[in-house]
């Protein structure tokens, strides 16, 4: 028989979404799963130092992942596949980056922890993907988000999973949209391994079940995921008002002068005077030293790059070769595998990649 009450209990899932209250709160004065009456530790042992070391087993196991990621140290770039962590409203989130959109706009999806409440569209991490942050090792295939990227945007890096991993969840995420009825049992609780876009095999939970309490547990992820994108609308509305407010007012200071009366013109017009003759000054410097005439010259429009990596090529690896080549990555991969990069010295970059091993083809776009 699978369980039929999944752990945690929906109202600490909500009440820890709603941020009124942390997740140890919530915890308090609900009944251990590891209750003597309930679950015994290995062995039954009645050994009191035994029972507490396997009570702190799930405590210890937390902290080295915690301390995994601390110690890889992700830069604070964003990049399709990372995961990043944020806040809003006083709940903390997961997102996986999935592509930009536009300028700084990116979309992708939310992450949480509760597996045992997975659907089918409901990816899980897997060791492949250390380290993580234990938070956010479900990744939410089925409720994609929008996020804009600000300086004081409160966010960093907490994971960074491969090319064929996020094509794995793009694949879930696809079939999802396309309403696809997955062939496994309604079992909640349960953890099922599968393909998905006739390639790739994930870990995922089970097909949701009519009167499944995972409805109201994916309504409530939805309402978090209308509320992020709502504040984040609600931000970048207030930046471009507090641009528009200091346009106005700089333009209104520029028209004051030059409306300025009798007594102000005439500094005006004396600051034009000096400006000129500094600039017929240096010219005349110029033509001195056999310049002649002084052509303009026009920087060459940035354009972008297509890259291929081969098989086996590491994300360190090519993190290092991106710097090392002041590209950036804009989205990918497509469904040929190609990622687009974006460098302000097109051929330096494209002979830089030629050059190295990693790389299975590049051309210029």
């Amino acid at each position: 028989m699978f369980p039929t009450e999944l752990w945690p209990p929906l109202e600490l899932v909500e009440a820890t979404l709603d941020g009124t209250r942390s997740l140890e709160a919530s915890v308090d004065g609900l009944p251990s799963r590891a209750e003597p009456n309930q679950r015994n530790p290995p062995n039954h042992s009645t050994d009191k130092t035994a029972q507490a070391a396997y009570l702190l087993l799930p405590l210890t196991e937390l902290a080295k992942r915690r301390a995994a990621v601390a110690a890889r140290a992700f830069s604070i770039e964003w990049a399709p596949g990372r995961l990043i962590q944020i806040t809003v409203n006083g709940a903390v989130l997961g997102v996986l980056l999935d592509r930009v959109v536009q300028g700084k706009q990116w979309t992708g999806w939310l992450a949480a922890s509760e597996s045992n409440w997975a659907s089918s569209f409901d990816v899980l991490l897997e060791p492949c993907d250390d380290p993580f942050e234990p938070m956010f090792g479900v990744i939410q295939a089925w409720n994609p988000v929008t996020v804009h990227w600000a300086d004081d945007l409160q966010a960093r890096v907490v994971c960074e999973i491969s090319a064929i991993r996020l094509a794995s969840i793009r694949a879930v995420a696809l079939e999802c949209a396309a309403g696809l009825m997955v062939p496994t049992p309604v079992e909640p609780g349960r953890i099922a391994l599968r393909s998905a876009g006739g390639t790739f095999s994930v870990l995922t939970g089970t097909p949701l079940g009519h009167h499944d309490l995972r409805h109201d547990y994916q309504n409530a992820y939805r309402t978090v995921a209308a509320r992020l994108m709502a504040q984040q609308l609600t931000q970048r509305v207030s930046q471009i008002e507090r641009r528009a407010v200091a346009s106005t007012y700089a333009a209104t200071r520029a028209k004051g002068w030059f409306a300025g009366d009798w007594y102000v013109r005439p500094a005006l017009m004396l600051t034009t005077l000096i400006v000129l003759v500094q600039n017929t000054d240096l010219l005349s410097q110029a033509a001195k030293a056999g310049m002649g005439a002084i052509s303009m010259a026009y920087a060459p429009a940035t354009t972008g790059l297509r890259v291929q990596w081969k098989a086996g090529a590491g994300m360190d690896e090519v993190h290092q070769l991106l710097q090392a080549t002041s590209t950036s990555v804009m989205d990918g991969p497509d469904v040929h595998g190609f990622y687009r990069l974006k460098s302000s010295n097109v051929l330096a970059a494209k002979n830089a990649l030629n050059q190295s091993g990693l790389v299975r083809q590049v051309f210029a776009h």
